[in-house]
């Protein structure tokens, strides 16, 4: 019969190997699972992807598709009630999503909207999110529908500030399939803003809305206190491969004319005008850009709502003005 001393040293010398062993596991389980822990790696290919809404490329098969969504909406934490798929590669020029928003009813997708910065939120949408800088604190927001349909904006204050007049240069095309529906989105380098490092970490996420469920599934922040702006609890891109952003210059050349009528009986004349002129954007370095203009006309906007004023305080437009647009969250001040 064996000493009660020896029983206890062979209980100690088994709690820290099977300790070891748990730990082991599941450290090998999670370099097996990093898109759960939040952690994605974009694909570098060689030849550039034809954007046509048709994932038939070889090179996506390359890339691990990011799959493990849950709903933040209607029912916090749990799975999502249909399969979502996005895949990431990238080239020297432009970065590329591939979207498969798999629906086991397609026939009652919606998707009205056609407009670009159009409410985009009645239809079935999704949204992703690139900090650029890593900071937690800025980035760009690009949300697009089965109609190709888009919106894109700006963040700051770690995802408070959203600046939706933030027009940046992308392009989608997306489709309804019999199985869901898919998208191919192109995001050229030049219009983002990151640092000059050899490899490049992101933060990044990915949200779904299926509009006639009102279910909302995101990758990463699916807490009700949390969601798609919340960069704190983002997910993480690793782009492996140097990338650069290029010389980015921008020139947007413009002429008005306008014409005007007088009464001779009352000496007015008819009257004429032209006026020229350029905007140029020039990036300096990642973090500065250059604004210039010439012969500049501050009165032609986007548009402005026509509205009559029957009150005594003073109307306000939007700004819509390219010149004041870039990181306006940099200059707000109080309350908005």
């Amino acid at each position: 019969m064996p000493k009660r001393g020896q029983c206890g040293f062979a209980h100690f010398l088994f709690v820290p190997i099977l300790l070891l062993a748990l730990v082991c596991g599941q450290g090998a389980l999670a370099g097996q699972t990093d898109h759960q822990a939040g952690v994605v790696q974009a694909i570098h290919i060689d030849t550039p992807i034809r954007i046509d809404g048709r994932l038939t490329e070889s090179a996506w098969r390359k890339a691990m598709p990011v799959t493990h969504f849950r709903q933040r909406e209607p029912r916090e934490g749990e799975p999502a009630t249909e399969r979502t798929e996005v895949r990431i590669l990238f080239d020297n020029q432009n970065l590329y999503l591939g979207v498969r928003c798999f629906d086991a009813q397609p026939q009652l997708i919606i998707a009205k909207e056609m407009e670009t910065d159009g409410r985009l939120s009645l239809d079935d949408n999704f949204t992703v999110i690139l900090d650029t800088y890593h900071d937690y604190r800025s980035g760009f927001y690009f949300q697009i529908n089965p109609n190709a349909a888009k919106l894109d904006a700006q963040l700051g204050d770690g995802g408070d500030s959203f600046n939706r007049n933030w027009n940046g240069i992308w392009d989608v095309r997306a489709r309804i399939t019999p199985e869901g529906w898919e998208a191919e989105i192109i995001l050229p380098f030049k219009t983002l803003r990151f640092s000059e490092k050899e490899t490049q970490t992101w933060g990044i996420n990915f949200r779904r809305f299926i509009r006639r469920k009102n279910e909302e599934d995101l990758w990463q922040a699916w807490h009700r206190n949390q969601g798609i702006r919340q960069l704190s609890a983002e997910g993480t891109l690793l782009l492996p491969w140097p990338v650069k952003r290029g010389k980015n210059l921008e020139l947007k050349p413009y002429m008005t004319s306008g014409f005007q009528a007088g009464n001779p009986a009352y000496g007015y004349r008819n009257d004429q005008q032209w006026k020229t002129g350029l905007d140029a954007k020039y990036a300096i370095t990642p973090t500065l850009t250059a604004d210039l203009t010439l012969h500049t006309d501050f009165a032609q906007v986007e548009a402005d709502r026509a509205r009559i004023n029957l009150t005594r305080f003073s109307l306000f437009f939007p700004e819509k003005r390219d010149f004041f647009l870039e990181s306006e969250s940099n200059f707000s001040f109080g309350a908005s």
